[in-house]
Formats: structure tokens, C-alpha cells, sequence
């Protein structure tokens, strides 16, 4: 049986970037409550993962009840968790704006692809 709560399952997680980056985001999902797991993710998944090794990157899936269906609709979805999700990128947008590109892009790696 399906049935609707009040907060989002714990999303995956990914963030690509310096570690003061990586602070950043986690700092900006703690602020607002963003359910994650404690662990991020290795890498990005779906389309992210082909790109993520070129530069600074952030992603949330919720990967549960839901996951590619046409059942996630904004009737079943929390409106608390999109706020929640919302606010989070909306604060990490702010907050990158206000570094130099060294602080959140890492150096070129060797073993990324070109």
C-alpha cells in the first residue's frame, strides 16, 4: 500500500568539488533539514555521472517509493521536502557566488577523461 507522510524518505546524495565545496552543500542540506544519508554517494548518478569529474557538481535522489515513476506527483510528494531541497540549492547558489572558482572547482585531475 502507498501512502502519503510528511517528509521525504533520506535522499541519495553527491557532491563533486573541493572539500570546502563539499562543506558548503552538506552545511546548506543540515540548515534546512534535508533528509540524506550520512554517506554521499561515491559518484553522481544517472545523467550527472558522465559529467561530474569535469567540475563541481551537487545532486539529491530520491531513489525510494518513487524512482522513475509516474506516480511522483506534487499530490504525493511532501510539500516540506521540495521547500526543504529548495531552500538547500538556493543557499548553495548564494554561497558559491561569493567564492573564487579555486574554492569549489578542483584541479584537473589526471585520470579524469578529456
Amino acid at each position: 500500500m502507498v501512502r502519503k507522510a510528511n517528509t521525504p524518505q533520506a535522499f541519495w546524495w553527491y557532491a563533486g568539488g573541493t572539500p570546502r565545496f563539499q562543506q558548503l552543500v552538506l552545511n546548506a542540506f543540515d540548515t534546512f533539514g534535508v533528509a540524506t544519508y550520512e554517506q554521499p554517494d561515491a559518484w553522481a548518478q544517472g545523467e550527472m555521472g558522465e559529467i561530474f569529474q569535469y567540475g563541481a557538481s551537487v545532486q539529491l535522489i530520491e531513489a525510494n517509493m518513487y524512482y522513475h515513476s509516474d506516480h511522483e506527483t506534487p499530490d504525493m510528494v511532501p510539500a516540506v521536502g521540495l521547500e526543504a531541497s529548495t531552500r538547500a540549492y538556493a543557499k548553495i547558489i548564494d554561497e558559491v557566488n561569493r567564492l573564487e572558482l579555486k574554492d569549489v572547482v578542483p584541479p584537473p585531475s589526471a585520470t579524469a577523461r578529456r
